[in-house]
C-alpha cells in the first residue's frame, strides 16, 4: 500500500519517491510560496543574525529575525514531512531547508539533464505489459516516467501515453481498445478504469475442467432431463421426444435416453432367451431334436386336415380334373 500524501493547510503534496520528483517539486514549491519561505529555500533570502540587547532597533530586528526563523522551520518541516520513508534518509539530520532542497534535487531528480530525460523517454517506449501481472502495475511504471518528465521538453503528453497503451496491450483487449479510441476526450484514468474492469470480467470467465465436465455430463449432459417444448438437443419435447443431438446417456438397442447400451435390461433379456433356445428346438410341438419345418406332429396334422377336406368335397359329388377344376 502506498503512503498517504502530506497534507498542509495550503495544499496536498504527493510524497517524494524515486519516480515523482517533478510533481513533488511543483506541489511542495506551491506550499512553500504560500508560507513565504520559497526565497529562503532557494537561497535568495539570506539568513539573519539574532540581534542582541533591548534597544528599540534590536527589538525591531528581533521581530524580523523571529519571523524569518519561523518561516525557515516551517519550510524544513514541510520538505521533510513530504518525503517518503525511503527518501527521508537523505535529509535526516539536516535542518537547513536550502541544503535539504539541494540534496533532494541531486539525488532524486532523475530528469535533471537532457541525457537523463532521453534515457527515461526511451525506457517509456520500451515498456510492455507482463503476462500474469495486473494492468495497474504496467500503468504505474508508465506514469512514474511520465511524472519525471513532466514540465520538460521531453514531457510525454496524454495522447502519447494513451497511444502507447493502445499499441502494447495483448490482442484479447482489442475490443475495449477500439471502444476507447472512439472517444477522443477519454482521460488516462478512465482508460485505466475501463481496462481494469475488462480484466476483472475476463478473470470471472470459467473454463470447465475435466472434473466439472464429468459432473455436468452425469447430471444429464447438454440436453438435460427436463420436459418442455424442447430445443435442438436441449430438453425433451412434448410426448417425451428428444432433440436431434444425442446425449452421452443413450441406448442404441431400445433407443432410450435413460441408460447406456451396455446397461440395457431389454437387450439382456433377449440375449438370455436366445441362449436358452438351441437351434434344434421345435416351436410347434416344443420337442427337441428337430425344427418346426421338420416337425412330424405338424406333418400329421397337415395330412389329417387335407384328408378331411378331400372327403368333404367328395361327399358333395364333386370331383376335380387334372387341372384342379371342379366338374
Amino acid at each position: 500500500m502506498s503512503e498517504k500524501p502530506y497534507k498542509h493547510a495550503l495544499g496536498v503534496i504527493e510524497l517524494l519517491d524515486t519516480t515523482n520528483y517533478a510533481i513533488w517539486k511543483r506541489q511542495c514549491g506551491r506550499v512553500l510560496k504560500g508560507i513565504r519561505a520559497w526565497r529562503i529555500v532557494i537561497g535568495e533570502e539570506q539568513e539573519l543574525n539574532d540581534p542582541v540587547g533591548f534597544a528599540a532597533a534590536a527589538v525591531a530586528e528581533r521581530s524580523v529575525y523571529n519571523d524569518y526563523m519561523n518561516r525557515r522551520e516551517q519550510a524544513s518541516a514541510i520538505i521533510s514531512g513530504s518525503c517518503s520513508n525511503e527518501v527521508q534518509v537523505h535529509v535526516e539530520g539536516i535542518d537547513n531547508p536550502t541544503e535539504m532542497w539541494t540534496v533532494l534535487a541531486e539525488r532524486m531528480d532523475t530528469a535533471a539533464t537532457v541525457v537523463r530525460r532521453m534515457t527515461l523517454q526511451r525506457k517509456f517506449h520500451a515498456l510492455r505489459p507482463v503476462a500474469g501481472l495486473p494492468i495497474n502495475t504496467y500503468f504505474s511504471q508508465l506514469l512514474a516516467i511520465k511524472n519525471q518528465l513532466d514540465g520538460s521538453a521531453e514531457a510525454i503528453s496524454d495522447s502519447m501515453f494513451k497511444n502507447h497503451i493502445y499499441t502494447t496491450l495483448p490482442p484479447m483487449s482489442q475490443v475495449i481498445i477500439v471502444i476507447l479510441q472512439s472517444r477522443a476526450d477519454v482521460s488516462i484514468q478512465e482508460v485505466l478504469n475501463a481496462l481494469k474492469e475488462h480484466g476483472q470480467n475476463q478473470a470471472m470467465t470459467v473454463t470447465p475442467d475435466a472434473l466439472s465436465d464429468a459432473l455436468y455430463t452425469q447430471q444429464g449432459g447438454r440436453r438435460g432431463n427436463h420436459r418442455g417444448r424442447g430445443g435442438r438437443g436441449a430438453h425433451h419435447g412434448r410426448g417425451n421426444h428428444q432433440g436431434k443431438e444425442r446425449s452421452q446417456r443413450w441406448c442404441d438397442w431400445c433407443k432410450n435416453g435413460t441408460h447406456m447400451t451396455a446397461n440395457c435390461w431389454n437387450k439382456e433379456k433377449n440375449n438370455k432367451r436366445a441362449q436358452d433356445q438351441t437351434p434344434n428346438d421345435c416351436y410347434y410341438c416344443g420337442e427337441e431334436g428337430h425344427r418346426q419345418t421338420d416337425c412330424p406332429a405338424k406333418s400329421r396334422g397337415n395330412a389329417l386336415r387335407n384328408s378331411r377336406a378331400s372327403q368333404a368335397q367328395g361327399g358333395n359329388g364333386r370331383t376335380q380334373d387334372s387341372t384342379g377344376n371342379q366338374q
